[in-house]
């Protein structure tokens, strides 16, 4: 600070400081309106890197998020870098030595390379720094709360470059803003996960199943082509919970829909409806098709075992089948109709599978 006569004067560097202390209190509470909204988290990242070069011109920016497996990095946000330089990151496995962000993302820790070019890190991608015009790059790991790592925060400049603790501020500030963003994003995608999935199975749950249910009845009455639909429950669960426990009952329900996840296709809906209630839509699939899938199910559920320490709990399930038509309005017209079915499937001995009868 310098005075001149009664008037104090503030340096550049307290105006550039306070200036980017209101950029970055503004930026954060931008960046929580956007989570508040539903912002996608693609948007988010993107501001964040924005915000962090606008600061420092000279830079360009990059976030990289750890996949599910926490092996290899994927692309968040890097609007600035060379598109092909982010082709050939995206999905890069983690590990010690693997530039700077891999190495920060397998450390936990920030790394500083002040020089690409003379840095063992970046050896085996020197001349795809070159290419893409990068001098430095400082990495600081994205961490959860919880210290987990979520992904890593990248600052590059073109020639090598010093790091300032101005630096270290800039890039743990945008490292932080990133895993409230990222942290955010992954609650709201489990909240959403739990009001449209079945909690032991993993499959849609009965609103879920509705919903995509009306959507491919819609397509039908407006493409035309073949619907079909199949409901099924367990033979005798109760007796399955009361010889062996709820936990035994719970497996069996999870081997059932493991069944499934291999014997259908990927167009193909299937939804936890009830206890032991599951219901199947089958677009482009009519009923003598839709048949021979039930059947190919009750076989193989069948032949399915439980193991329960030296016993092996057997259980059948029982079928109803309907084909949609062009009088099929909703979609509980082909529910009542498939459970009607059912019921005589079960009336008729369980373990097979019948037809619904057309009125």
């Amino acid at each position: 600070m310098s005075w001149v006569g009664d008037k104090r004067l503030v340096s550049f560097s307290d105006m550039t400081a306070h200036w980017q202390s209101e950029q970055r209190n503004r930026a954060h509470d931008d960046m929580l309106q956007m989570v508040a909204k539903g912002v996608p988290l693609s948007e988010i990242l993107n501001t964040i890197v924005k915000t962090i070069e606008f600061e420092e011109q000279t830079a360009q920016c990059s976030i990289l998020l750890l996949d599910e497996e926490g092996k290899h990095l994927l692309s968040g946000a890097a609007p600035s870098l060379p598109d092909f330089y982010n082709d050939a990151i995206n999905g890069i496995e983690i590990g010690m030595g693997v530039g700077s962000c891999g190495t920060a993302a397998y450390l936990g820790k920030r790394v500083i390379v002040e020089d690409i070019m003379n840095h063992d890190y970046w050896k085996p991608y020197s001349s795809l720094a070159q290419s893409a015009g990068l001098g430095s790059c400082w990495s600081e790991p994205i961490l959860s709360t919880e210290g987990k790592v979520l992904g890593t925060f990248a600052i590059y400049h073109s020639v090598a470059t010093k790091l300032l603790q101005s630096d270290i501020e800039r890039i743990s500030f945008a490292a932080n803003l990133a895993a409230i963003a990222i942290e955010n994003s992954k609650t709201r995608a489990e909240l959403e996960r739990r009001a449209y999935s079945d909690y032991l199975t993993g499959l849609p749950n009965r609103r879920y199943f509705i919903e995509e249910a009306e959507i491919e009845l819609s397509r039908f009455h407006r493409y035309g082509g073949e619907l079909s639909l199949i409901m099924f429950d367990i033979d005798r669960f109760k007796q399955v919970n009361d010889d062996y426990g709820h936990s035994i009952g719970d497996r069996v329900l999870q081997k059932i829909a493991d069944i499934c996840r291999v014997l259908l296709r990927d167009i193909d809906i299937i939804g936890r409806i009830g206890g032991e209630e599951f219901a199947i839509v089958l677009p482009q699939t009519d009923a003598e098709e839709a048949l021979h899938v039930a059947e190919r199910l009750r076989i193989a559920i069948s032949q399915a075992q439980v193991s329960v320490e030296e016993l092996q709990p057997r259980f059948t399930a029982s079928f109803g089948v309907v084909a949609a038509d062009k009088g099929t309005s909703e979609i509980d017209m082909l529910l009542n109709q498939a459970d009607t079915a059912l019921y005589e499937a079960k009336e008729s001995g369980r373990n097979r599978v019948c037809m619904a009868k057309k009125v």
